[in-house]
């Protein structure tokens, strides 16, 4: 507990100090978060979000922070229209690059308060935010709800159609590199790096997937395509997610017996009359580069 309270302290300093608040940006800024730590789905979001911008025919551009490698090379791979940068201050980077893009995405960065006018989605996983048990290391909660003015709240879910949520994250399919289809009834091996296993283990059994091992490694874990390698060379089918495909080298790519689960995103129309409403008359022009 005494190191959640040195840690709120911390960030309470940053935000009298360094994150206060700056000059409005003229593009669009949008900003992805959410209270936990990790695995609340920010990516996969900001990817839905950024492909539906796109399709408008609005400039778009993502800020990833520069540890998060893997979602860098995701996005770049999702995204050929977008401009993808890497950064460890969104802020400065957000207003180098203001008025060159519509829309400024940021993955991740709720505690980033220079942001003036900025959008705010929090993605919520009916998480606690309320007291320093909450906050890590204690908890598994980054920041609490009282430190953050009126944003806008999207509550999640894991793939139950029967409840009504803002936002909806689902598995839409699993396919090998090739495009061919996990076979019925074959079992495999989930090997994930990722925030949230548990959850993701879940939906692939929810789809009927019989697992019979599953290993969970560090977030953005840098030696994880020497592990898949490992485990084809054994000649088990291994289950993994698309931020893992990322980082898998080429000659994994062409094994049929690696399979990527796509994550499927979908948001309700409340929240897509919100986005409507809120384009505010971005001027649709050709995709710029930096």
């Amino acid at each position: 507990m005494t190191l959640a309270f040195l840690y709120r302290m911390g960030f309470l300093f940053l935000r009298k100090t360094v994150y206060r608040p700056q000059e409005k940006l003229k593009s669009r800024v949008i900003i992805v978060g959410a209270f936990l730590s990790g695995g609340a789905g920010k990516t996969p979001f900001t990817l839905a979000l950024a492909k539906r911008f796109s399709a408008e025919g609005l400039r778009v551009a993502i800020l990833c922070h520069g540890a998060a490698w893997d979602e860098f090379k995701m996005l770049s791979s999702k995204l050929p229209q977008a401009s993808v940068l890497k950064t460890r201050n969104r802020y400065a980077t957000a207003k180098k690059i203001d008025g060159k893009f519509d829309v400024i995405l940021c993955d991740g960065g709720l505690e980033d308060t220079r942001f003036v006018g900025a959008e705010v989605f929090i993605l919520r996983w009916k998480e606690r935010a309320k007291s320093l048990c909450d906050l890590i290391p204690a908890g598994r909660c980054v920041s609490l709800e009282k430190d953050h003015l009126q944003p806008r709240m999207l509550i999640c879910a894991d793939s139950n159609p029967s409840q009504n949520f803002d936002v909806q994250f689902s598995i839409s399919q699993v396919k090998n590199f090739k495009g061919e289809p996990l076979p019925a009834n074959s079992e495999c091996s989930v090997i994930t790096g990722i925030g949230a296993p548990e959850r993701f283990v879940r939906d692939l059994k929810n789809l009927g997937i019989q697992i019979h091992r599953q290993v969970f490694l560090p977030d953005h874990f840098k030696g994880y395509a020497s592990r898949i390698s490992q485990e084809l060379a054994c000649g088990n089918r291994v289950v993994m997610t698309e931020k893992d495909a990322a980082r898998l080298g080429e000659k994994d790519k062409k094994n049929p017996l690696a399979y990527v689960a796509s994550q499927r995103v979908k948001w309700n129309s409340s929240f897509e009359n919100y986005l409507k409403a809120a384009a505010g008359g971005a001027a649709r022009n050709p995709p710029s580069t930096l």
